[in-house]
């Protein structure tokens, strides 16, 4: 199972960065800067697919990333679980 979603990414003042997921509204980080905000990407995924399993939801299908949009991935045991 492939959990790698594209992430829209949005600048704010003093250089802050919002992460922002089409498929997974839900999950929203950001970070004082992209690679920051991209690393703390993962855990906000886990989390907000964590809600869709608590509450029976179906996992959205990841879309595939517009040019110049990060992918995140999840981490391969959190996807695993995800995926049982």
């Amino acid at each position: 199972m492939n959990l790698c979603y594209p992430a829209n990414v949005r600048q704010y003042g003093r250089g802050t960065v919002g992460l922002f997921f089409p498929d997974v509204p839900e999950a929203v980080t950001a970070g004082k800067s992209l690679a920051e905000a991209i690393d703390r990407a993962p855990d906000a995924l886990v989390v907000a697919l964590s809600v869709y399993v608590d509450e029976g939801r179906a996992i959205p299908s990841p879309s595939r990333a517009k040019r110049g949009h990060p992918m995140v991935c999840l981490p391969p045991l959190a996807a695993l679980k995800l995926a049982i």
